[in-house]
């Protein structure tokens, strides 16, 4: 018994958990797989990862998209007992995302929700987690470049939020976290597909203006004050060469 505990823990789970972590992430999101430090199965039959890490193409450059504690893959059955059983809710705790836009280029998020169609194979639905994905307590650094490549970075924490696969289309809760010592809560509307589109919309309150400043120009005129915000922006699909609409 020692013995097939072992072989399960120690050579099965591991390479089961790699290659569904990978084939679920290529076919949700288009990122690849860099490290897993540790992976065992609960009593409810859940695998655990932990110490992940996920890097994205961005520009031609391979960076870091996020690490994250631990990973709870849930399932319509139990592994290695029943069949056919399909991945069923995923929670990501504690991680740590990274979201990058360089000049003149997209933000590295934006290419990661694909065609379902061209994820899934001939015949296969859309392989969206039917329970949703789950993010508790995250760390976003938001950063983005200029021409120079000089790049100026954003801290949020705190940060929860979970996404629903429905057809073509992924609902996206309030996005809660905390920013520059105030709070900041965020409404996307994403659609994927051919031609892909979203619609945002932020609402800011209680942050701290010499926090959101620091490493800008505006930082040496010492600005101070309360910032409370609310923008709309809608990105139209396709490459359209538009600006986009924002209030």
């Amino acid at each position: 018994a020692a013995g097939v505990h072992t072989l399960l823990s120690v050579i099965v789970y591991p390479n089961l958990v790699y290659h569904s972590a990978q084939g679920f992430i290529n076919r949700v999101l288009a990122g690849e797989v860099d490290h897993i430090g540790g992976v065992e199965v609960n009593s409810q039959g859940d695998i655990v990862i932990r110490d992940a890490q996920i890097s994205t193409q961005t520009a031609g450059t391979r960076r870091l998209f996020y690490r994250v504690r631990e990973i709870v893959l849930s399932f319509d059955g139990m592994p290695l007992q029943d069949e056919n059983i399909r991945l069923s809710r995923v929670e990501f705790h504690q991680p740590e995302i990274f979201l990058y836009k360089p000049a003149g280029e997209k933000w590295n998020v934006e290419g990661l929700f694909v065609t379902p169609a061209k994820r899934a194979a001939p015949g296969e639905k859309f392989p969206f987690p039917a329970g949703g994905i789950h993010v508790y307590n995250g760390v976003a650094h938001v950063t983005v470049a200029d021409e120079r490549g000089k790049e100026l970075t954003w801290r949020l924490e705190k940060v929860f939020f979970s996404l629903a696969g429905v057809g073509e289309k992924i609902d996206i809760s309030p996005i809660d976290a905390e920013f520059a010592k105030g709070r900041v809560r965020i409404d996307l509307d994403l659609a994927v597909g051919d031609a892909p589109s979203y619609g945002v919309r932020l609402q800011l309150w209680d942050a701290l203006v010499e926090e959101m400043v620091r490493g800008t120009e505006l930082e040496t005129r010492k600005v101070r004050g309360l910032l409370d915000i609310v923008m709309t922006m809608e990105v139209s699909a396709g490459e359209t060469g538009q600006a986009p609409v924002g209030s």
